[in-house]
């Protein structure tokens, strides 16, 4: 049986999965063998690692909302032994037959999960179904049998394709016949689903498998920088500060119990399910994995629960987490800041700002400037005034560069929510939409660069602190109208320390 098969057919993890994301890796090709069936050189396959390319939810159910995750395709001749052992036994449907105009089959293998288990069994609706041509025709997903397609039970909402057998975990793969000569597919999910209109094409490209969405993107990636605190287990006082960039999600926290300093690095899903490693080092080697984490986020990831494994799967327990204000249980602050960092270069030194919770380290040639708000600093009275607002309200950190006379490094908290979009309105010369991603030792930063129109632009690092924009700028010297290459080659030094706690 292919590895596909298995995966599909009786897999309860991911282990056997090849990573996907917007072109997949290499594929398996079926070897010949000598005598066999000429279509069994022919299938292509692709299983894929969590996250999932394609998720969403569908309502309706008396079990709570089923979460469907694509997990694999395939595509090859219909009647191959290969095609034939990832289907599963028929229900409902018509007599099987295949199509002589369309002998191959695609199957988009699916993964079904809802929140409580099925009793003793049940089939339910993915509201998967082929968008066939401009006027929006519809194909509904067929089982596969030796004998060929048979078509399932059709309902207002689709067809019965997914059968749990006293379970709340399915993985199943829907057919469609098609012709050798088809290499491009549009997929769209049909209400009642729960998440917004999903649409996702799938093409056959060089030998791969290509997916993409079809569906009216979101203004935003997703993006924030939020603390945890709460339980493992019977175990209280643990507290985590992450960050999530799409779908990685990264971060530090602490043990109450023992005070020490854990590392996290994982993924997340797109209905907030996510798998995260805990670390006791920094550079999140695989000998220093303490534990492993599995678990989901709540609709406004204000609070994070699931199970806790030692790396071997041992000690399982429960874990919830909530939102707080600080690094810690209960809104309390686990005490003393992440900062120096361990990568932070001998005689550097760190600014900690205690009332803003966040700490910055940075080499000795820049020097702290006591009074920011001077007229040499600033461009008007109206500059001078406000400047002097941020500095006693602590929200306004300025240095120079002892030997570059005028290059700046400020860092200013300012009262503005966190907002990618508004950030736009402030973009340089020549630069169209918000500022990019940049990451800094696991800190997500947003950049804007110098633009163009020969303005003195600084280099600009806009971060999430809590729903506030925080701004790191580096300025340009005296001299010129763009930061220096010497200023630059530190830049990323300087904001691998930043830490929040």
């Amino acid at each position: 049986m292919s590895s596909l098969g298995c995966c599909i057919r009786w897999a309860r993890s991911l282990a056997c999965v090849v990573i996907l994301l917007a072109v997949a890796p290499a594929v398996s090709l079926a070897a010949q063998e000598p005598g066999a069936n000429q279509s069994t050189s022919k299938i292509l396959q692709e299983t894929f690692e969590f996250p999932p390319p394609v998720q969403w939810k569908m309502g309706g159910s008396a079990f709570g909302e089923m979460e469907i995750s694509v997990i694999g395709l395939a595509w090859g001749p219909a009647d191959s032994p290969q095609m034939i052992s990832k289907g599963s036994e028929v229900h409902g449907q018509t007599t099987p037959r295949f199509f002589p105009d369309r002998p191959y089959a695609l199957a988009v293998c699916l993964r079904a999960k809802l929140p409580k288990p099925t009793q003793p069994q049940t089939i339910q609706l993915s509201g998967l179904a082929r968008i066939k041509n401009v006027d929006g025709n519809i194909e509904y997903p067929s089982a596969l049998t030796a004998s060929g397609f048979a078509a399932l039970f059709v309902f207002p909402a689709g067809v019965n394709d997914i059968p749990l057998k006293g379970s709340d975990t399915a993985e199943q793969c829907d057919f469609f016949p098609v012709s050798p000569e088809e290499k491009e597919f549009l997929f769209e999910v049909i209400p009642p689903m729960k998440s917004p209109i999903l649409s996702f094409r799938v093409a056959i490209k060089d030998n791969k498998f290509v997916i993409t969405n079809a569906s009216p993107s979101e203004a935003t990636q997703r993006q924030f920088t939020k603390n945890y605190g709460g339980t493992v287990g019977a175990e209280s006082g643990f507290g985590w500060q992450l960050g999530v960039l799409g779908t990685q999600l990264s971060g530090f926290g602490k043990h109450g119990p023992t005070g020490k300093t854990l590392w996290l690095k994982g993924k997340v899903d797109s209905l907030g399910n996510f798998k995260m490693n805990e670390y006791d080092a920094e550079n999140q080697a695989e000998s220093q994995l303490t534990g492993r984490f599995d678990g989901k986020f709540s609709q406004d990831y204000r609070e994070m629960s699931g199970y806790f494994s030692k790396p071997d799967g041992s000690s399982l327990q429960p874990f919830n987490f909530q939102e707080t204000d600080a690094l810690g249980y209960g809104g309390e602050g686990l005490g003393v800041p992440p900062c120096p960092t361990g990568n932070v270069p001998a005689g550097w030194k760190t600014y900690i700002n205690e009332k803003y919770r966040f700490c910055v380290s940075y080499p000795p040639v820049y020097a702290p400037i006591a009074e920011p708000w001077l007229e040499k600093y600033t461009e008007t009275p109206d500059n001078s005034r406000e400047t002097r607002k941020l500095a006693q309200e602590n929200r306004y950190f300025l240095l120079e560069d002892t030997q570059e006379s005028g290059a700046l490094l400020s860092i200013v908290v300012t009262s503005d929510t966190f907002d990618l979009q508004d950030l736009a309105k402030s973009a340089p010369t020549g630069v169209e939409g918000p500022p990019g991603p940049k990451v800094f030792d696991n800190q997500v930063f947003y950049y804007y660069g110098a633009g163009g129109g020969g303005v003195n632009y600084a280099d600009r690092f806009f971060y999430d602190l809590r729903s506030r924009t925080l701004i790191v700028a580096f300025g340009p010297p005296s001299d010129n109208n763009v930061t220096s290459e010497r200023t630059r080659k530190v830049e990323p030094q300087i904001l691998a320390t930043f830490r929040t706690f």
